[in-house]
Parts: C-alpha cells; structure tokens; sequence
C-alpha cells in the first residue's frame, strides 16, 4: 500500500467513525426527543384541554351576550310601548279632566253660595238665641227677687 492509499483508507476509517458517531449522536437525540415529548405530554395535553375550555366559554359567553341583549332590547321595547300608551291615554283624558274640573268648580261654587246662605241663616239664628237668652237671664233674675218687683 502506498502511502497515498494508507491516507485515503485512514480517511475512510474516519468516515466511517464519524458517520458511526453521527449515527450514535442522532440516536441518542431522537431518545433524548422522545424523553422530553413524554414528559410534555401531559403539559400539552393540559394545554389542549385550557383551549377547548376558553372556546367552550366564548361560546357560552357569545350566546349568554346575545340572549342578555335580546332581553334588554324586548323588555326596552315593553317599556316604550308603555309610555307611548300612557301618553296617549293622558293625552285622551286631559280634554275630560279639564271638563271635570270646571264642572267640579261649578258645583264647588253653587256649593260654597249655598253654604254661605246657610251660615248667615245659622249666624242669625245664633244671634236671635242669644237674645232670647238674654231676655230669659233677665226673667229669671227678675223673678228671683220680688221684692224689688213689688215696690
């Protein structure tokens, strides 16, 4: 063997160590790999489940949304048709309550004349009773000394 064969057949044996420790260095990689995915496993399983979990709740949350939002928009639009109908109705009796109030100050009023007959009618009589009581005082003391009466 020559020289230059003894270099290359040295070369090839390098090759072929350097290829065997690669080889050796990729096994060894893949079963360090498969190690750390076993021990990830559960993380990113934990991770998956977190996931479908926040879906599952901006679902919820969208349909809850919508459903809260479809209330409040029928129980506003209750609302709305109730004042718009108090409205008219006040609208509809305000004309009546204006009649029933001149009417009730017209029967007020006939009221109030009658009441005012009645009190001067009442005064008068009050002021006859006293008289009367008066002249009645006057009687009775009158009659309680004949002797004055006599003389």
């Amino acid at each position: 063997m020559s020289p230059v064969d003894g270099c290359l057949l040295a070369f090839a044996v390098v090759d072929g160590l350097a290829v065997v420790g690669m080889g050796t260095a990729g096994w060894l990689l893949l079963k360090t790999a498969k190690r750390a995915q076993g021990q990830l496993q559960p993380a990113i399983q934990e991770v998956q489940a977190v996931v479908g979990l926040g879906k599952a709740m901006a679902d919820h949350a969208r349909t809850d949304g919508r459903a809260a939002f479809e209330r409040v928009k029928a129980v506003t639009g209750a609302v709305r048709r109730r004042v718009e109908t108090t409205r008219r109705i006040v609208r509809e009796l305000k004309p009546a309550a204006q009649e029933t109030a001149l009417a009730v100050q017209e029967t007020v009023g006939e009221k109030q004349a009658d009441l005012a007959r009645t009190s001067a009618a009442v005064g008068d009589l009050g002021k006859r009773l006293g008289r009367l009581r008066a002249a009645t005082q006057a009687a009775l003391d009158a009659a309680r000394r004949p002797d004055d009466a006599g003389r």
